[in-house]
């Protein structure tokens, strides 16, 4: 019986070491997956008539995983089925409801619901509800912020408490269950006043009245720019200025604080360049890791078991000159994806942080927000400043110089030398990964022995989970608001 168990863990810890490297730089978007962002607003006089696009996010509830909900500068929010392409000639924009009247910097599914909630500049955020028939219904809005409104995090597993983070410097907690004030509008069930210090604050005179706590008149806040739960209790924070990751207990009550709250436990900044704010931050689905995008050009992690201030690992390769730069996980968790402001995005295999594994390349100025699907074909989104968002799939494994230029929009690049040691790297990267691969091993050889541009790009006519049952058988700098 002992046998049994020590082949049954050896198997497991083999399918647990699994990866498809091989297979990102088949990464590629079909003319039919790349788009036109959404249609622009013209409500106002400042007509832009390429909106940029600031968050998008997947649905986490089941059975409806392949919905993808995109917001952009003119406060519009778009939900876009992932499994229909464009069937027009020429790309498209998508059509959406005028959700806020100014810009909508971040959203956030509620865990298991068709429900998110949406940041945005008009100092608001605000409870949507998805119906049966696609179409976004507000729910409710949350004062409480006196500036724009920057960050959004829902408690995990509970879709009935979220925390967001504003430019004011401030968190609130919320919680949709909880009874109204008197004129009716949301209460806060929790507020965290001056949590960053160190950014250029709001004049007392120009804060608008509320009936939460005031930050005292000699305090300057820096704006949130990341939040995170790591379990119930305990939310994680970022800000633009100070450079100092936060762990805060929520069974505290910090609204009585009148001096800057003490969180739970503190990660100082573990760089050396004085560009140290943070731009974004997630946790994996064990709640014990944590990566923060930071304005150094690095995606640190940290180890939140203990909190230890040493990073576990640090992801260079990326270019984040603005606050708008934000990452996610691949559904796995084993791999790291986030935009950049070199037209690209990067993929990191987790195991090796020093350079990313392959580059997207296909839009034209910074890549802000990205997002990687769950469903079958795990799609991955990219958005940019150019006002369009990609959708990339796996591709087959060669393609004409014609058909790159007449149906695809968007390649994959290795960044990684195989088997041999990078500049600056001390591992050599594991060939063995791809020995079930023989043709896309032979196809990398090859590309190794050329230069980047004669790489050849790829397509997106095979899905992931059937190239992948083959080889398994064996802003922020504190100033725009809103950006242009």
């Amino acid at each position: 019986m002992n046998r049994i168990q020590k082949l049954f863990d050896r198997q497991q810890g083999i399918a647990n070491d699994y990866t498809y490297d091989f297979a990102l730089p088949r990464l590629c978007v079909a003319k039919e997956d790349s788009w036109r962002g959404i249609l622009p607003s013209t409500y106002s006089s400042d007509y832009n008539p390429e909106p940029p696009i600031f968050s998008a996010k997947f649905a986490n509830c089941d059975n409806y995983r392949h919905m993808l909900a995109v917001a952009n500068e003119d406060g519009k929010i778009a939900l876009q089925d992932t499994t229909k392409k464009n069937e027009e000639l020429e790309e498209r924009a998508l059509n959406a409801p005028q959700c806020h009247y100014n810009a909508v910097f971040d959203l956030e599914w509620a865990p298991g619901q068709m429900k998110f909630v949406s940041a945005s500049g008009d100092h608001t955020a605000s409870l949507w509800q998805v119906d049966e028939q696609g179409e976004i219904r507000n729910i409710r809005s949350f004062v409480g912020h006196t500036r724009s409104v920057k960050t959004a995090a829902f408690r995990r597993r509970d879709p009935s408490v979220f925390a967001t983070g504003g430019r004011d410097g401030a968190i609130i907690i919320w919680d949709t269950r909880a009874n109204l004030n008197v004129d009716l509008t949301p209460r806060a069930d929790n507020c965290i006043y001056s949590g960053h210090v160190g950014g250029p604050g709001t004049p007392m005179s120009q804060k608008k009245r509320t009936r939460t706590p005031k930050i005292t008149p000699n305090t300057t806040s820096s704006s949130i720019t990341g939040l995170a739960f790591q379990d119930a209790n305990t939310l994680i924070s970022c800000g633009a200025g100070d450079g100092i990751i936060k762990v805060w207990d929520l069974r505290r009550n910090y609204t009585a604080y009148k001096k800057e709250p003490h969180p739970k436990h503190s990660l100082p900044y573990a760089g050396s360049s004085t560009f140290k704010g943070f731009t974004n931050l997630l946790i994996d689905e064990s709640g014990s890791r944590l990566f923060a995008n930071c304005m150094d050009n690095t995606i640190y992690s940290y180890n939140l078991c203990s909190y230890s201030p040493k990073p576990l690992a640090r992801y260079k390769g990326l270019l984040n000159s603005t606050f708008y730069i934000k990452s996610c996980l691949s559904p796995d968790g084993k791999y790291l994806l986030s935009g950049s402001s070199d037209e690209r995005a990067y993929i990191w295999n987790l195991n090796y942080p020093d350079e990313p594994l392959v580059a997207l390349c296909g839009h034209t100025v910074e890549v802000t927000c990205v997002a990687w699907g769950s469903t079958h074909d795990r799609p991955i989104v990219t958005c940019s400043d150019d006002a369009r968002h990609k959708i990339w799939r796996i591709g087959p494994e060669r393609l004409t110089d014609t058909e790159n230029m007449d149906s695809y929009r968007g390649h994959a690049e290795y960044v990684r030398n195989f088997g041999r040691k990078s500049q600056g790297s001390t591992h050599k990267y594991n060939l063995r990964d791809l020995e079930n691969t023989p043709r896309s091993l032979k196809r990398l050889m090859e590309q190794n022995e050329r230069t980047p541009s004669s790489v050849e790009k790829v397509s997106t006519k095979r899905s992931f989970l059937e190239m992948l049952g083959a080889v398994a058988v064996g802003d922020e700098s504190e100033g725009q608001e809103p950006k242009r």
